[in-house]
């Protein structure tokens, strides 16, 4: 990729780089930052329109330009802290650009990143861990059992006559209108709907519980038409002619050799069936005992740095960590302080666990890297095919690697293949008491 490092600038605490993304490299980014908007605002073309003219109308040139500059920045300082490969770095870059972004023409801009201290630890004895017992697998392959049934259960009229209630299946016919057009996937003669699982709108969720089966109703209901410039949901009413046909009752199928012949390509009877679940479930088990064996050494080892930490550092973890559960919360559909709730703690206490977390996690990152000096740790082939398998979900290392690859993020692979190297070193060299 065409991104150089023009000038670069180091203090204790910082590393500075003044990036220069060329010209070919600016369209190409260009192009992707159109796609990226328009897939995150749900801008769509018009007949013989361009992706950007589309992007201009909805949202404004000025807006698609700011949303751009930040898009072409964070997409392009990638390939330009790769060339920095003698520091390690926390978090991502706060950035100042220089002039606006056009196409053809370079693009020009600063990047600072807080680095990661180096330290000495006060020992690099063999840490003292006490590992949990190992969790058995046979009650994960009777779940997973039953989650595959669940998977192929099926729904069939059970011909009871009752009001609709909370959790109750049932067959749906549906003619949903906004405004007198015809709402998209909201139209059909026949479809499975199950109440209560957030799939529509609480006002609509009320006028279908109580209806019988047989009976037809014609109601309005508040719902999300679509979201402003900031994000805010736009409600709008809609009208609904809704009919239940009848209430459903589920249907799982019993496990036997029959059913397995039947619905798994991979086995022919109900012994295969478990001894492959045992195989894949024997190695998650593994996987997980390995994260939580490194965890707690690493904890351990971070209890022998002693130093201060930056503020830049302490402020960039805090940020990248925040900014992770937010993601997690927009998943979910929730908002920060919601998902806060869920998890058991409200504002004090979060914040509690932030310092805390924040702390700990550049601890162990010190510790480790420490660590890996002290003896002399290089990372070859080897070692990132490791990190890409214990970091990725399984079958995707692959993937992963060639996302990493492709986006200019391979430094972080290096810096994470040492941790680990270093991390099993510490677990293989520990003294284990088990519980």
């Amino acid at each position: 990729m065409d991104v150089r490092v023009e000038k670069r600038f180091d203090t204790a605490e910082e590393l500075v780089l003044d990036v220069e993304v060329k010209k070919q490299a600016v369209d190409v980014f260009l192009q992707q930052g159109y796609e990226i908007i328009a897939a995150q605002r749900g801008v769509q073309t018009a007949a013989g329109e361009t992706l950007k003219e589309a992007c201009e109308r909805v949202l404004s040139p000025k807006t698609v330009a700011e949303l751009l500059t930040n898009v072409v920045m964070n997409m392009s300082y990638p390939f330009a802290r790769s060339e920095a490969d003698d520091v390690v770095t926390v978090g991502s870059p706060l950035f100042t650009f220089h002039g606006d972004l056009v196409s053809g023409e370079p693009f020009h801009y600063t990047a600072r990143w807080a680095k990661l201290p180096q330290a000495e630890l006060s020992s690099y004895d063999p840490v003292h861990i006490v590992a949990p017992a190992r969790q058995s697998s046979d009650e994960m392959v009777d779940a997973q059992l039953a989650r595959l049934l669940e998977a192929q259960a099926r729904y069939e009229a059970c011909g009871e006559a009752r009001p609709i209630e909370m959790g109750d299946a049932l067959s749906l016919a549906l003619h949903v209108t906004l405004q007198g057009d015809e709402v998209e996937g909201l139209c059909f003669d026949e479809r499975t709907y199950t109440t209560g699982i957030g799939t529509m709108p609480e006002d609509f969720e009320r006028n279908i519980i109580g209806m019988a089966p047989g009976e037809e109703k014609v109601f309005d209901f508040e719902g999300i038409a679509d979201f402003d410039a900031d994000d805010n949901p736009i409600m709008k009413t809609y009208h609904a002619v809704a009919k239940v046909k009848s209430l459903l009752r589920k249907v799982t199928p019993t496990l036997s050799d029959e059913w397995v012949a039947a619905n798994v390509s991979a086995c022919e009877t109900v012994d295969e069936l478990k001894s492959l679940i045992r195989k894949q479930v024997d190695v998650q088990l593994e996987d997980e005992y390995r994260h939580y064996l490194n965890y707690i050494a690493a904890s351990e080892l971070a209890k022998r740095f002693s130093g201060p930490i930056p503020d830049v550092a302490y402020e960039a973890m805090r940020d990248e960590i925040q900014a992770q559960f937010d993601r997690e919360a927009a998943e979910l559909g929730l908002t920060r302080e919601e998902y806060m709730r869920e998890q058991g703690a409200n504002e004090q206490q979060y914040s509690v666990r932030m310092i805390l977390q924040v702390r700990e996690r550049l601890a162990q990152s010190i510790a480790l890297d420490a660590l890996a000096r002290h003896l002399g740790l290089e990372v070859g082939e080897a070692d990132l095919d490791e990190f890409f398998k214990a970091s990725a979900p399984m079958g995707a290392a692959a993937e992963m690697r060639r996302k990493m690859e492709d986006s200019g993020r391979m430094y972080l692979a290096y810096e994470g293949a040492r941790r680990l190297k270093a991390n099993d070193y510490l677990v293989a060299h520990a003294l284990v008491a088990e519980e």
